[in-house]
């Protein structure tokens, strides 16, 4: 996996990663909001950035200390606030889902993860630094798989291609008039790979990787994507991609 920034924000402390995986990119977001009743504003900003970056990653896992508090939603809460409410909104308009489910400061539940993949993830509150507990989230991403994969290769270029000709040219092709469309097909590519076999060499290869589309230009092209996140180059990049 690789990571590369993509985006501060000037008008919250929030910062946004992208996170490249074998399962695709994950949009990561962290953010700090002050404790003021009421102040809903950085919620809204939240909203209209990811609404702005979610669309170029598979999943979205958002963390950070929210100082919010909803007791029917945040069980650990000590009212419910505005600004409660309007997270709470904004996590059920957009699929998100609230994984914290115990204290993380003293009684209350104030760090929160959002994420809309949460059968992959999984949280857990550990031990406390100062006033706050640590978050420990284990993202579940499955692994490339290997599996060699023969394949015959032929060499075209030391074909006999009189002798295919031939062969084709003599053979009786009668036989197809009396049999279905899925029969003759059949028929019809064991006898062009036998007439092959008989008259170009062939080698075998073998290819290791779950993923043999992916190539060296494909590669090349996704770290340009990477090292252009977060600059006026990006948009170009990924068309590229």
């Amino acid at each position: 996996s690789a990571c590369a920034r993509i985006h501060v924000s000037s008008s919250a402390e929030l910062v946004w990663i992208l996170i490249h995986c074998n399962s695709g990119p994950l949009l990561v977001g962290c953010m700090y909001r002050r404790p003021q009743y009421g102040e809903t504003c950085s919620i809204d900003v939240l909203r209209s950035e990811w609404l702005a970056l979610h669309e170029q990653s598979v999943g979205t896992i958002l963390v950070g200390d929210f100082n919010a508090h909803h007791i029917g939603w945040l069980r650990h809460s000590h009212s419910t606030t505005p600004e409660g409410t309007h997270l709470k909104r904004f996590s059920q308009e957009h699929g998100l889902s609230q994984r914290v489910k115990s204290p993380t400061r003293g009684i209350y539940l104030l760090d929160l993860v959002f994420t809309d993949l949460p059968t992959l993830l999984t949280v857990e509150v550990i031990s406390e630094i100062t006033d706050h507990r640590c978050l420990s989230l284990r993202f579940s991403v499955p692994p490339v798989s290997f599996e060699s994969i023969p394949r015959r290769v032929w060499v075209f270029s030391q074909a006999n291609w009189g002798a295919l000709k031939g062969r084709l040219r003599n053979q009786n092709w009668n036989w197809i008039l009396n049999c279905s469309p899925d029969v003759a097909a059949r028929f019809f590519t064991d006898l062009i790979l036998q007439y092959m076999s008989e008259t170009i060499p062939s080698g075998s290869s073998s290819s290791r990787s779950s993923h043999p589309w992916v190539t060296a230009e494909c590669i090349r092209l996704a770290e340009q994507k990477m090292l252009a996140a977060g600059t006026e180059f990006f948009p170009a990049a990924c068309r590229r991609c």
